[in-house]
């Protein structure tokens, strides 16, 4: 039997990240506590304002044209040139995605059990509980349309690196605020990495926009 390639192990990993992204939406959406629904969707309207905002600067970029083209958000087998080539390896996962999937994964399970119990309502504990598997996601879409010949792949694998790069400063931003509470030692790893995660993502941007593979 051979060993699942990596592109396919991923692809595993990402459907459950955004299936846990689906199911805290779910229970927003469910939610009957009036106060913890109005803290719930206050995270959600600065993540819908954020992807707005996003698109909208594209499509002042690019026309509306990019809009009519298909995105599959799965990853790509093919070879391509795409504005991701740094991040690409031929024989293993791409390694911030990876340190980011694991981060997420650490940082969404501690922040779920957290908020179900002393942290229920909290602003900051729930805003984790969003970015936390949304960091790998975006990385993994940028991945994705970089490795494609879509004709407006490179500008969105672009734009996916950016939420990524702020998505992980808003969860190292709320979890600076929850170190002052003393919750241990593990929320102060988690901000650590946190920090060089966003460290790698703005350095990526710089280098590929001086690379001239994107207009700037």
């Amino acid at each position: 039997m051979h060993p699942n390639p990596p592109w396919l192990m991923r692809r595993d990993e990402l459907h459950l990240l955004e299936e846990r992204f689906d199911e805290l939406f779910s229970k927003h959406d469910d939610q009957k506590d009036e106060g913890m629904w109005k803290t719930q969707e206050r995270v959600w309207r600065e993540y819908t304002h954020t992807e707005a905002e996003g698109d909208a600067a594209l499509t002042t970029e690019l026309g509306e044209k990019w809009l009519e083209t298909e995105h599959r958000h799965e990853h790509c087998r093919h070879e391509g040139s795409g504005v991701l080539e740094t991040l690409r390896r031929e024989s293993v996962r791409d390694p911030l995605y990876a340190r980011a999937a694991a981060w997420g994964a650490e940082l969404a399970r501690w922040a779920l059990q957290y908020y179900r119990g002393e942290g229920a309502g909290d602003v900051d504990v729930y805003r984790l509980c969003l970015y936390a598997p949304l960091v790998p996601i975006k990385i993994s879409y940028a991945i994705s349309e970089g490795s494609s010949d879509g004709e407006f792949s490179d500008e969105i694998a672009y734009k996916e690196i950016a939420l990524a790069q702020m998505y992980v400063s808003r969860a190292r931003e709320a979890l600076t605020r929850l170190k002052l509470r003393s919750l241990g030692s593990r929320i102060d790893t988690l901000a650590t990495q946190a920090k060089s995660i966003e460290e790698d993502l703005t350095q990526l941007r710089k280098r590929l926009k001086r690379s001239g593979d994107r207009p700037v």
